[in-house]
């Protein structure tokens, strides 16, 4: 067992139901979980407390023919969310019939670091910037808000992040603000951009431009692929962006994306999150790991597709350098986590290693051990790191425990990013994360816990079964796919696959019911821990596999338990 196991349902009377409520979501609410609802599931972005300061800025802004910066940030999130409001202004303006002064920047991680920095507002002032919108990014920087303030520059805030201790003096679009009234508080930064393009477009038909109703909805795509990749919790309103979204990216007419999905080899009309989160998202997030965030923007928003092939195929090249630099480095990672073995989140230290990857390697580590660890690197003279969580530890939480320690630092309760001015400072960093932890977890096993759905036979795994199943999609953070769990499960073969031999397929039955195939990604040294005719406890998910024309139920390995 790679995992600790927590089955929430030992053969429950119904399996539906019992995912379902594993997930909270109570049977009178089925119905609506099921079938998601445009007209009673997507919030009015007028409740948006200050919304309607935002829009009158922007509406005053074209008419007087101001300069508008649109700042965002170097992730998937920052890009999709500069992206739609680009495209959104630029149809606003046509609406209007003014030509926009619209200008996007788009940070670079090592040389401005995450948010807005201070010498980039100096560089908004000296261009004559009249109106600042920051995306995915700006709650946690009053002081250079403020300093666009002195500069005669207005700001609008579209974020989502944790909240410091001071807020930015700027009209606040933010589900997390205090006294906000907006219900959905998990929309990631490209949701809150699109609900602000929303009351554009909306306001826009108010007075009397004309904008085809619905317009906004065919800006979907960019909010299903940042919430994918920004691990936004897919319920409530956010489902129903994520199933409208899925639609509008299966025939959506953008090139950029067309290309991504042409150039990963996969089929645009039947995206699903998953593809999303293991083949956009990678190649958006390389061109701000690797080179310049710039680099994504370009492809999302180009008009043709000559313009966005050439972006595209620069996000394709940089992605399988971002590949094969993550699997260097997580190998000398692997070797200082030896050593820190025993404690309760890593802290894992490197002057060397490229500051656009340490997130990732942060990730592997995370999904290898079950605990949190902190990745850091030098970078410009300065120590910058990356936190992914576990166990639910809060990385914002214990940063701020010491806020004395950083230069900066911010994000989300399981994702976070920290600076650090010294050597000195790391290591007073690693005593204050390592005694946090301690007292957070206290005696308890630090290990991932698969969160298994129910214990079934195979007698109830068929065709309708699985198609009830897709019923729940689309599938993400808190509606993840369903785990299910069978004992007494009989090993008929086993072998090694794919071009590397790095998977592992097995054939399996129960109890002398049908056979199924199993595949276990990136498991084939696991292999050599069974025989045939091992009777095991199986923990898989249920997927359709096609091939030369032929559609079966295959299972995807999690983990398993040698029985006797």
């Amino acid at each position: 067992m790679q995992y600790a196991w927590n089955i929430q349902s030992e053969d429950p009377p119904s399996i539906f139901e019992a995912i379902l409520k594993n997930r909270g979501i109570p049977l009178e609410s089925l119905e609506d979980f099921l079938a998601p609802n445009w007209e009673h599931h997507v919030e009015s972005p007028w409740h948006f407390t200050r919304m309607r300061e935002a829009v009158d800025r922007i509406f005053s802004a074209l008419q007087q023919n101001q300069l508008i910066q649109i700042h965002g940030d170097y992730d998937a999130d920052g890009v999709c969310g500069s992206s739609l409001l680009t495209v959104a202004i630029r149809e606003l303006a046509v609406a209007m019939n003014v030509v926009p002064r619209l200008s996007v920047y788009l940070p670079d991680r090592e040389k401005d670091g995450y948010g807005v920095a201070m010498h980039t507002v100096e560089s908004f002032g000296k261009n004559h910037v009249n109106l600042l919108i920051t995306v995915d990014c700006g709650i946690a920087t009053p002081k250079e808000i403020a300093r666009a303030k002195e500069l005669g520059i207005d700001t609008i805030v579209c974020d989502h992040h944790q909240l410091g201790d001071e807020l930015p003096q700027a009209i606040l679009i933010h589900p997390l603000v205090p006294g906000e009234t907006y219900e959905n508080k998990f929309l990631c930064g490209t949701g809150v951009a699109w609900k602000l393009a929303v009351a554009l477009f909306e306001e826009a038909r108010v007075k009397g431009f004309t904008l085809a109703e619905g317009r906004e909805k065919w800006l979907l795509d960019f909010v299903a692929v940042a919430t994918v990749t920004d691990m936004m919790p897919l319920l409530g309103e956010n489902r129903v962006l994520e199933h409208y979204g899925l639609q509008v990216l299966r025939k959506t007419r953008r090139p950029g994306f067309q290309i991504i999905g042409e150039l990963a080899r996969i089929d645009l009309r039947s995206i699903d999150t998953e593809g999303i989160g293991f083949q956009i998202g990678p190649r958006l997030n390389a061109a701000g790991r690797l080179a310049s965030a710039e680099i994504g923007y370009r492809a999302l928003v180009a008009e043709t597709r000559d313009e966005a092939r050439i972006f595209c195929e620069e996000l394709e090249r940089l992605n399988r350098n971002r590949q094969t630099l993550t699997s260097a480095m997580f190998e000398e990672a692997q070797l200082a986590m030896d050593a820190q073995k025993n404690a309760p989140v890593y802290v894992i230290v490197s002057e060397h290693w490229n500051p656009g990857i340490i997130g990732l390697i942060a990730g592997k580590i995370v999904n290898q051990t079950g605990r949190p660890a902190f990745v850091i690197t030098k970078s410009n003279g300065q120590y910058v790191g990356s936190g992914r969580g576990a166990g639910g530890l809060n990385l914002v939480e214990l940063m701020h425990a010491k806020p004395e320690l950083f230069v900066k630092c911010g994000g989300h309760p399981e994702a976070c990013g920290l600076t650090l001015a010294t050597q000195e400072g790391i290591e007073a960093f690693k005593t204050h994360a390592q005694t946090f932890a301690a007292a957070f977890f206290g005696d308890r096993e630090i290990k991932s816990t698969l969160a298994i759905d129910a214990s079934i036979p195979f007698t109830a795994i068929s065709d309708a079964f699985l198609l009830e199943l897709e019923r729940l999609a689309p599938f993400g953070q808190k509606n993840p796919k369903p785990i299910f769990h069978t004992r007494d499960v009989s090993i008929l073969s086993t072998q090694t696959i794919g071009k590397d031999g790095k998977h592992l397929r097995l054939m399996v039955s129960h109890l002398g019911s049908a056979c199924f195939s199993v595949i276990g990604f990136g498991m084939a040294e696991l292999g050599a821990f069974l025989r045939l005719g091992d009777k095991i406890e199986l923990v898989y998910e249920l997927q359709f596999h096609e091939w030369n024309g032929k559609k079966d139920i295959q299972m995807r390995l999690l983990d398993f338990d040698v029985q006797g």
